[in-house]
């Protein structure tokens, strides 16, 4: 298992490197360029589809087209001839690079939260959102990388910083055009945690081995094979995945941990584990990713995130994994915003050991785990 992983992502990062361009280039249908430049779109989809010159711009994302003239048209497919002229500013970059580092103070409410839940005045939030997308031809390939952490305040006083929030992740999509707007895609995420996790101040102080979660306890794996639906305007993202392998790894050898990660599993009859030793948990599955992503305003910018996930391989019970991500966020300034988030989990493989009426209830149950925050960041970006 461990030799196919690694082939299947050494061969995930390497494909990009192998994509060329197939179609001719757009002169060849009569577009007036003075260099190279990102034509290949508009070449690929002119003879299939009417208005793509016009969608095209949209869909490279590139603001570049100045005039498009349309003489005649024949049926739905056949371009008899077309005259257009491009004033193109810069050449062709197959590299785009951004990177997002913020600061920000907010106030949140934590349900379940990594065991954690309550409301609290004062966090300090630090995160990262880098990424690198590279452009060819059919081909597209997008890196994600995000770093973010968060600690707060307890009991209302100062000197008592907790962290409620830490994580590390990456993520690498590859797609490969099948349409104007689907493509074969492929998408690979890790993500784990730096730090050591504990549920309150006073845990923390009792013992250094009172954390509920710290660096590969746990760390999740996923790979994914499926097709993706793309907008004109590429505010929309849609992947669809008949197949989707998922790991959760746990590096720590505490029973408690491992079973409130889901990785032991006892006997429902003798109560006793069935492989103590077990650090991994295996699944594969059904998923659907849904990005939504829109600027409302010139100063106000929706995004969503919806992730649902399937588990076919030996259940005997329903198993579905749900990830909500929502956000609104209001550029103040340049560098200053204002935003609300909330995120919403249920991963049926993670338990709580919850108390009712002071009461503990009979074992480990599942729950929701949310988290919401008005937060008030200082945001510096880089790209080239």
């Amino acid at each position: 298992m461990k030799r196919f992983l690694l082939l299947a992502l050494t061969l995930f990062l390497t494909l990009p490197l192998f994509a060329l361009d197939r179609h001719p280039q757009a002169d060849t249908i009569g577009m007036t360029v003075t260099r190279t430049y990102r034509t290949i779109q508009t070449t690929i989809f002119v003879e299939q589809i009417m208005d793509s010159i016009v969608s095209i711009d949209a869909y490279t994302g590139e603001q570049r087209i100045t005039t498009v003239t349309f003489d005649t048209l024949i049926g739905e497919e056949t371009v008899e001839r077309i005259d257009t002229t491009f004033f193109i500013t810069e050449p062709l970059r197959f590299w785009r690079l951004e990177s997002n580092t913020s600061a920000g103070l907010n106030m949140t409410a934590r349900g379940y939260w990594d065991g954690m839940s309550g409301n609290n005045l004062l966090s300090l939030d630090l995160q990262n959102i880098s990424s690198a997308l590279f452009e060819r031809g059919l081909s597209t390939w997008r890196t994600d990388f995000n770093w973010r952490y968060t600690t707060q305040t307890q009991g209302g006083e100062f000197r008592n910083w907790l962290k409620t929030h830490d994580v590390i992740s990456l993520q690498s999509r590859y797609g490969f055009i099948a349409s104007p707007h689907w493509r074969y895609s492929s998408q690979f995420q890790f993500q784990t945690q730096l730090t050591r996790t504990f549920p309150s101040v006073a845990a923390r102080e009792e013992s250094r081995n009172n954390y509920s979660s710290r660096f590969l306890a746990p760390a999740t794996l996923s790979f994914s094979l499926g097709m993706e639906r793309v907008n004109t305007a590429r505010t929309v993202r849609l992947l669809l995945s008949p197949i989707t392998y998922r790991a959760t790894f746990v590096r720590d050898e505490s029973f408690e941990i491992r079973e409130r990660l889901g990785v032991l599993r006892r006997d429902p009859i003798s109560g006793e584990f069935r492989d103590s030793s077990a650090h991994w948990l295996h699944t594969l599955g059904l998923m659907a990713q849904l990005e939504n992503t829109h600027n409302l305003t010139s100063s106000i910018r929706f995004s969503s995130n919806l992730m649902v996930f399937a588990d076919v391989l030996h259940r005997s019970e329903p198993f579905i994994l749900f990830d909500w991500r929502f956000g609104i966020d209001v550029q103040l300034s340049r560098l200053f915003s204002l935003g609300i988030g909330t995120h919403v989990i249920y991963n049926p493989n993670v338990f709580f050991n919850t108390r009712l009426n002071g009461d503990p209830f009979p074992g480990p149950t599942r729950r929701w785990q949310f988290q919401q925050g008005l937060m008030f960041r200082f945001t510096h970006r880089i790209t080239n």
